[in-house]
């Protein structure tokens, strides 16, 4: 996707653009009318990107901070984004495209933990992928037929490729990379496309 301008409102309660959501953003494909699904907004760079390129977009956050800074983003653009406050999909139907750059760090000791906000932003479980894990457990019955996902993957610290951390064919899920790998300190993303029937 293209991406809209980066100069988004800023929250110090919500996770800001950074080099995960730049990939993310750049790699997933939405087209015109695709109903479109961002499960864990933040910033809200991926959703405001897929609405500009004519996808039907709907954002979902457990922050409500995050939907309040997206919604004046998407109102100073001149873009439509519907808003809902929700921890991953309850309640949701499927969609054409579902976007998701999940919490990937492992948890912190108690004493070291920052503000609540961080850890929904940050905070992945004792290995960094339990909140990816819950997300691939739902996925399936909220995309379409011919839908597709794409994943922000985070190898922290740098191990292996995501086909092996998740057993994706059991869940029904084809993958392939479409985006990365990008080495940072202690970390690499890449972006994986899901589609189903696999």
């Amino acid at each position: 996707m293209d991406l809209v301008d980066l100069d988004l409102p800023v929250d110090p309660r919500v996770y800001p653009i950074r080099e995960d959501s730049l990939l993310l953003a750049r790699t997933a494909g939405v087209h015109a009318g695709e109903r479109v699904l961002e499960v864990g907004c933040g910033s809200g760079l991926a959703s405001l990107s897929a609405a500009r390129a004519g996808g039907r977009v709907l954002a979902t956050d457990v922050n409500p901070y995050a939907l309040r800074t997206l919604q004046r983003a998407a109102r100073q653009r001149g873009l439509s984004v519907a808003l809902a406050r929700a921890d991953l999909f309850p309640g949701l139907r499927a969609f054409d495209v579902v976007l998701f750059n999940p919490p990937y760090l492992p948890s912190l000791p108690k004493e070291e933990e920052g503000s609540r906000w961080d850890r929904w932003a940050l905070d992945g479980g004792p290995d960094g992928h339990d909140v990816t894990r819950r997300w691939l457990r739902q996925l399936p019955e909220h995309l379409t037929e011919r839908g597709r996902a794409y994943l922000l993957f985070a190898e922290v610290p740098p191990s292996g490729e995501l086909p092996q951390a998740f057993p994706l064919p059991a869940k029904g899920l084809g993958a392939r990379r479409v985006g990365g790998p990008r080495d940072l300190p202690g970390e690499r993303l890449s972006v994986w496309e899901l589609l189903p029937g696999a």
